[in-house]
Parts: structure tokens; sequence; C-alpha cells
């Protein structure tokens, strides 16, 4: 058998995740909220959509080489200790070197060149809103609100900005795991806070869909699913 198979076959199963409903946590006067499960990629996040993306495309004009080095800086291989130890680890354990030290775009331009009448937000922390009202701010949301207007953030690509309260992405993840078997960081939390709020704010007829952008499996250190941990025991022995 080929060594270059089980590779081959991780490639493949990059994208193509599921999409559910959710039945629990919104309300009965809100339009239909789907979720797309990010976490289920291979090693759990939506960012080896845009990994593999770049790397074949590179491999394809001849830019890279096999003996080359990638390095990608965002949560990737040049990272920062302000992500998840678990994502950390998680990228060491998958053979890169980790050395401490932008998804929407592409989603707005597919969507657009197929619904044309789609509308799309983008988030950010309410105690960061940068891009919402010019100005940074702290949070402990991993991935967004960093500080700055990003670069490739194209204004003509998406319809409207809101801010979102992070305690609230907070309570909105626990209660996703605990109603709707769905285990999500807070970035996803907040992503289903502004759905909630638009599939609210919709007519009938509409639906609202947002991005589980990876495992709730890699902020298990941090305290997000240990407040009031004891609401969540289901069995006892």
């Amino acid at each position: 058998m080929s060594t270059n198979r089980p590779v081959r076959v991780a490639l493949e199963a990059i994208g193509n995740t599921p999409c559910i409903e959710l039945q629990n946590v919104v309300p009965e006067d809100c339009v239909r909220v789907f979720l797309k499960l990010e976490g289920l990629n291979p090693t759990g996040s939506y960012k080896e959509r845009m990994a593999r993306a770049v790397i074949e495309e590179a491999e394809r004009r001849g830019d890279l080489k096999p003996g080359m080095t990638v390095v990608e800086a965002t949560g990737g291989i040049v990272s920062s200790n302000a992500f998840a130890e678990e994502k950390l680890k998680t990228m060491a354990a998958n053979g890169a070197t980790v050395e401490g030290a932008g998804m929407g775009m592409g989603v707005c331009r597919i969507l657009k060149s197929h619904y044309a009448d789609c509308r799309v937000t983008v988030l950010e922390p309410a105690s960061a809103p940068m891009i919402t009202k010019g100005y940074e701010g702290p949070h402990s949301v991993e991935g967004i609100g960093i500080g700055f207007i990003p670069p490739l953030l194209d204004k003509s690509l998406y319809d409207d900005a809101r801010a979102v309260d992070e305690s609230e992405g907070r309570v909105i993840s626990q209660r996703v795991a605990k109603e709707e078997g769905v285990l999500a960081g807070t970035s996803t939390g907040l992503n289903v806070v502004a759905a909630i709020q638009l599939a609210k704010e919709l007519g009938p007829g509409n639906i609202v869909a947002t991005v589980v952008c990876d495992s709730g499996l890699k902020y298990l250190q941090g305290d997000l699913f240990t407040e009031k941990i004891e609401d969540c025991i289901l069995f006892e022995t």
C-alpha cells in the first residue's frame, strides 16, 4: 500500500461538513437557524479549507516545492500565546514547529456569486469594536477582534457589521453544548448570538446560517465549560 494514501484520505476529508438546525436555543418567533459544523474537519477547524487551498495553489504555480517550509501567520504555525494551549498542541501533534510570537471574505464571495440577494453580517466583540466603531479594546475571544481593520476585509462583500457582547457568547456556547449537543468555543457563541438576533429581525421565508468555527475540545482547559459545570452533569454513578 502506498505510504502517501493516508495523507490523501485526510485531505479529501476537508470540507463538505454537515449543517444542523438549532432546535432549542432559538425562540419560537424566529426563522430557522443552521450551523455549519467546521469542527468536523480532520483537525477540528475551518482553517483547514484555507490551508489546503493556499498550499495546493502554491504547488500548482511551482512556488512551493518538496522540502520547503510553510509559514502561516494566524492561529497556525506562527502563532501566539493568546491562543488556547490545545490549539498549539494540536498543531505540534500534526508535525508543525510551533513558534510563539484572517474565512469571512471567502464565504462572502462564494455566497454572493450564487445568491446575490443574500445578506452577510460580519462580527466582532462588543468590547473591541474596531470595525463598527473604530477603536480597539480588551476581550478574550480567540480569532477575532485583532485590534486593527483586517487588511483583507472588503466592505463591498458584506452588508453589515455587528458587535456582540462576549458574555452573551459565552452563555450561548454553554447552552448550545447542553441543549443542542454541539461543543464549540466563544467565537462560535458570538456567531450564534448574532444569528438569533438576525433570525428575530428577518421575516418569514428566510433562513440564517452561521459557522461553528472549530471544536470546543480546544477550549476545555479554559473556564468556558467549567462555569456552572454541575448543571451539565447528566448521569451519576
